[in-house]
């Protein structure tokens, strides 16, 4: 999708000596004027030049049929005014620019050119120094052991208020966060946690510092795992402890004097300990939710009103006649909503810059939110121009039609549901982890187990590097081997598979843009189990948009499930064994609901990510896995499995040899505090088969297998 009238000239692309680099991503902009720049800063008003001052929005087809019902006088507006109040705001870093926003467009670019401006950042800060944190990289992860809790960690669980239980699943209108000052005490599923956190006390929010007791049966405790936190444990810790009510003596601690729904809640306090800047998901969630069902409810203004005006017509003339006044009342609604939403998405776009330019917010996260919200504004634009266009042409001609009026509502509800699912499917073409990418230049930063990008048919790809082969220590020309989702031959229809290719790599002229992946923030398994992994792969052809190759990179690279698991034994000194109690030290969980019992699906590509016990989807079935057997030269992707399944009201056992180089197997995940043991779920699976039972529908069959008994 290109957003037309962007101006992509070199000249402002940022640099180390170039403070006011902010105009090289708003040089990006469909803002333009049909004037010369010096015309520009022209401040006479003349009236012959009144028409050249305005945001221009076109579409990218320039032959299409012009809408005789549309007035440019409609959809344009003066920019005097925004570009005066961006001149207050951020002053010096627009003033002197301001003229280059006016150039005569010279190239039609699009998002991934938004992309390449914004990699010609700097890696560092205004300051020279490294971004030092990131509010946007974390990752959820639901707690499965209370041995997974440590002091100075930020958690988030259920609210007080607003939750219910549906079937096996709690919902949840809005979260709590805290901050861990310590763990105290832990038994099976239950702990005890002193947290420092926004509490009700006396009619009054404020933050205290508290103990309570939690049952993962009960609590649906999430860790909120930040990949760049700017303080270490012991710091969080002291910057928690200095808000707490009572200690409350400096100008910093006024900050949190008193709780703000919106702006200082409890997720603002713990991303501050953690991160030196409030933020808060939740609040930002709910504000852009609103934002969009606006744009998109407006978007469809046009198509509401004529539907309502072919209804009226079919129903009595003398009603629908007083519908002509509102004639061009969509045209003004869709341009005066466009207007609006550019100058969000302008803003916004200069607010994430300053935040990274400050150190607040990393280079990938600051492209994804870049990239993001220009999709979403060419969407909103093109889908509601779109629909205009073929309500006012294509309508009149199917008036009378039978199905004129059904079209019309669908058309209506097609254009809603484009809008609303855009957002998905931005997110699931972006790569799994956001992570830095680092210009390579020399051959030392490349070694094996290392994750790289580089162009592959004109489009940037993923990659991990198997092998090396250069001539010297300094040489600057070698030969790179690589394991990644490639073509053979030059067919980019074909059938995409796991290969293992190689290709010289020239550090001076880099033809194929190849830069480093930085994942040092990850949790990574050593880089020779990371060549194993990734080696073990070669011929898989299971591609699809969930598992191109950034998902096979990043598969072999994280250690998704790096905490111990829920069955594994307590070892000697451990910090479990540390906190180890007897059942009648914890208090019981205040909470009366029960967490939900299903936790998510995930997809396995080696033998050795599954065990006995597992709960899988393979080839339309859901069973319990009760062997595994290896196939003797069948790699790690070859291998016989038996599961239990549960089919015409019988509990079966039926054997597949697995081949996962052409097949997919999910694993469906439980959270471990309601389900017993693997080897139990195996053998209460085994009791079960050839009994018929009247389980209805087959996860009743699944449930008995695996639900702790009462």
């Amino acid at each position: 999708m290109a957003l037309q009238h962007w101006n992509s000239t070199s000249s402002l692309i940022p640099t180390e000596d170039n403070e006011n680099n902010a105009s090289a991503i708003l040089d990006s902009i469909s803002i333009n004027s049909m004037k010369t720049p010096e015309s520009f800063t022209d401040s006479i008003p003349e009236k012959e030049n009144e028409l050249s001052h305005r945001v221009v929005f076109t579409q990218n087809n320039p032959d299409s049929d012009s809408n005789d019902d549309f007035h440019e006088d409609d959809n344009d507006v003066e920019t005097g005014e925004v570009f005066e109040e961006i001149r207050q705001i951020y002053g010096a870093e627009l003033g002197e620019n301001i003229s280059s926003y006016s150039r005569p467009v010279s190239k039609e670019i699009g998002i991934h050119d938004i992309e390449e401006i914004i990699d010609h950042l700097p890696q560092t800060t205004r300051a020279g120094k490294p971004v030092k944190s990131c509010a946007n990289c974390y990752k959820s992860r639901r707690v499965e052991n209370v041995s997974w809790f440590e002091k100075g960690q930020h958690i988030r669980f259920q609210g007080d208020h607003l939750t219910l239980n549906i079937g096996r699943k709690l919902v949840k209108v809005y979260h709590h966060h805290a901050i861990i000052k310590r763990v105290n005490n832990i038994f099976r599923n239950s702990v005890e946690l002193v947290l420092i956190h926004f509490s009700k006390v006396d009619k009054t929010i404020k933050i205290i510092e508290e103990t309570n007791a939690y049952n993962l049966k009960n609590d649906e405790i999430h860790i909120i795992e930040y990949m760049r936190p700017r303080y270490s444990r012991e710091e969080i810790i002291r910057r928690a402890e200095s808000m707490v009510t009572k200690q409350q003596n400096t100008e910093e601690s006024k900050q949190f004097e008193s709780y703000n729904l919106v702006s200082c809640n409890c997720e603002h306090f713990a991303s501050w300990c953690v991160l030196g800047e409030g933020e808060s998901f939740q609040a930002k969630g709910a504000l852009k939710s609103c934002a969009r069902i606006f744009s998109r409810i407006s978007g469809s203004g046009c198509k509401v009103r004529r539907f309502v005006k072919q209804f009226l017509y079919n129903a009595t003339d003398e009603i629908a006649v007083g519908f002509d006044i509102g004639k061009h009342l969509p045209i003004i609604l869709i341009g005066s909503t466009a207007v609006i939403y550019l100058i969000h998405t302008v803003a916004m776009t200069f607010s994430y810059y300053r935040k990274h330019s400050r150190g607040k917010l990393c280079k990938a996260c600051f492209k994804r939110e870049v990239v993001t919200l220009w999709t979403h504004f060419g969407a909103y634009f093109t889908i509601s121009g779109l629909s205009y266009l073929l309500v006012h042409f294509v309508s009149p001609i199917l008036n009378g039609s039978p199905f004129g009026m059904p079209l019309l509502l669908i058309l209506v509800f097609l254009s809603l549901y484009l809008q609303w699912g855009i957002g998905k499917v931005v997110k699931g073409l972006m790569s799994p982890y956001a992570c830095d990418e680092i210009k390579v230049t020399h051959l030392s930063q490349i070694t094996p187990g290392t994750m790289i990008s580089f162009n592959y048919f004109r489009i940037p790809h993923y990659a991990i590097v198997t092998g090396k082969h250069v001539g010297n220590e300094e040489s600057q020309i070698g030969r790179i081997t690589c394991v990644h989702y490639g073509l053979r031959g030059f067919n980019v229809f074909g059938t995409r598979e796991v290969l293992e290719e190689s290709f010289e790599f020239n550090v001076k002229e880099n033809t194929k843009n190849v830069k480093m992946i930085e994942c040092r923030q990850l949790k990574t398994f050593p880089p020779d189990v990371i060549v194993e992994r990734v080696r073990a792969r070669i011929g898989e052809k299971t591609w699809s948009f969930s598992n191109r190759s950034d998902h096979l990179c990043f598969d072999t690279i994280v250690r998704e499930d790096n905490c111990p698991c829920f069955e594994t034994k307590v070892q000697e000194g451990s910090s479990q064994e540390k906190h180890e109690s007897r059942p009648n030290e914890i208090a019981k969980s205040k909470s009366k609901h029960k967490s939900s019992f299903y936790v998510g699906k995930r997809e396995i590509h080696l033998r050795n990510d599954l065990q006995t016990g597992h709960i899988v989807e393979y080839k339309g079935q859901s069973g319990i896995v009760v062997l595994l057997e290896d196939i003797e030269k069948g790699g790690e992707q070859s291998f016989k499995m038996e599961l239990i399944v549960y089919k015409n009201y019988c509990a079966i056992s039926k054997t597949y040899t697995v081949n996962l180089k052409k097949e997919r197997l999910f694993i469906i995940k439980y959270h471990p505090s309601h389900c017993c043991p693997m080897n139990e779920r195996v053998q209460r699976a085994r009791e079960r088969q050839g009994i018929e039972c009247n389980f209805w529908p087959a996860n009743g069959f699944l449930e008995s297998c695996i639900l702790k008994k009462l």
